[in-house]
């Protein structure tokens, strides 16, 4: 294909495939920031037939936002799953909430329980033409620090040392997760995401949620990954909460 715009290779449960070309549903868009629905309801922008009902009416959708490609799941019933390379295990969606797509990336989709009730699934492999080449490894980012003194986090690559801007709910995650790492001899730990509600919003904590703390993971994130969808420092531990790998300074500030 010529077109510098995303497509999807599609493959049917039944092993049949096809092409949908997403270049006219994004030509006919008026914002930056596109919007591609897909589910079983006629009125989505990519609909996958679905006698057999496992597919929500409003499943997931494609975005795009802050020059990145995201697989958002829309609280569907039988979960939206991510496989970074077909032999690699499949990533829940809604444990995210949204993951960065890459070139390659395939999008799992319940389409039927075999007569074993083994799942068969559409299998949707996002292809991107136009996706810029990974970065070169002299950019990669050796580590991350923080001073717990000046509550300062830094990010070092291979011919520079920056300091990195947080917003204050950012810096109170931050700062949580790098004491609680130095109270276990500066090993990454756990942290959990009630504990993380309470740190960061304290009295104000009724109402908030798991989705309050994965927003502010992805803003995190964005400030100091390389690759957001394949985090190297602030990880996700599926169904608890998240780990920091950092490098503290200034221990005896403590």
């Amino acid at each position: 294909m010529n077109s510098e715009y995303p497509f999807l290779e599609v493959t049917k449960p039944d092993g049949s495939q096809y092409t949908i070309e997403l270049e006219n549903i994004i030509t006919k868009q008026t914002t930056a920031e596109i919007y591609i629905s897909l589910g079983r309801q006629s009125n989505n922008h990519i609909v996958l037939p679905d006698p057999h009902k496992t597919i929500s009416r409003n499943h997931c959708s494609f975005q795009y936002k802050n020059n990145r490609w995201w697989i958002v799941d829309e609280g569907s019933s039988n979960g939206t799953f991510l496989q970074r390379e077909i032999d690699r295990p499949e990533i829940d969606v809604r444990s995210e909430d949204k993951i960065s797509l890459r070139s390659g990336d395939y999008i799992l989709i319940l389409g039927e329980l075999s007569p074993s009730e083994q799942p068969i699934f559409w299998r949707l492999e996002f292809i991107d033409p136009g996706e810029t080449s990974q970065i070169s490894s002299r950019e990669t980012i050796h580590s991350i620090e923080y001073s717990l003194s000046q509550k300062t986090l830094f990010r070092n690559l291979a011919r520079r040392r920056d300091s990195i801007s947080l917003g204050e709910q950012e810096r109170c995650l931050i700062d949580y997760m790098s004491r609680k790492n130095h109270q276990n001899s500066d090993r990454p730990s756990i942290c959990e995401y009630d504990e993380l509600i309470e740190a960061i919003w304290n009295e104000d904590s009724f109402g908030r949620n798991r989705s309050h703390i994965n927003h502010l993971v992805w803003r995190i994130r964005d400030k100091i990954e390389l690759d957001s969808g394949e985090p190297q420092f602030l990880k996700t531990v599926k169904g608890r909460g998240y780990s920091l790998d950092i490098k503290i300074i200034e221990k005896n500030w403590v």
